[in-house]
């Protein structure tokens, strides 16, 4: 399992995780599904926290990104409990 310290991380994984990596993803903070959007045509990317709220927004992302490969420009990624969070 990865280890995922930050949000920093979190955006890492989705830029270039495998999907396994990606569905392992949760909010660092407090545990809860993540959910991102991507446009490609506006070379933007948003990644947020459903449940606590904490939103990171990026301009200029790569062509391929491995979320959006496989699933899609959005996606809200299924919770799991984090242990020693929330």
């Amino acid at each position: 399992m990865l280890k995922v310290r930050d949000w920093n991380d979190v955006i890492d994984i989705l830029y270039f995780g495998t999907k396994e990596d990606i569905l392992s993803l949760a909010c660092p903070d407090c545990g809860g599904p993540i959910q991102y959007q991507a446009s490609a045509s506006c070379s933007t990317f948003q990644v947020s926290c459903v449940a606590c709220g904490v939103l990171s927004r990026g301009h200029g992302i790569p062509d391929d990104l491995a979320c959006v490969k496989y699933f899609g420009e959005s996606y809200t990624i299924p919770a799991r409990k984090l242990a020693g969070v929330g």
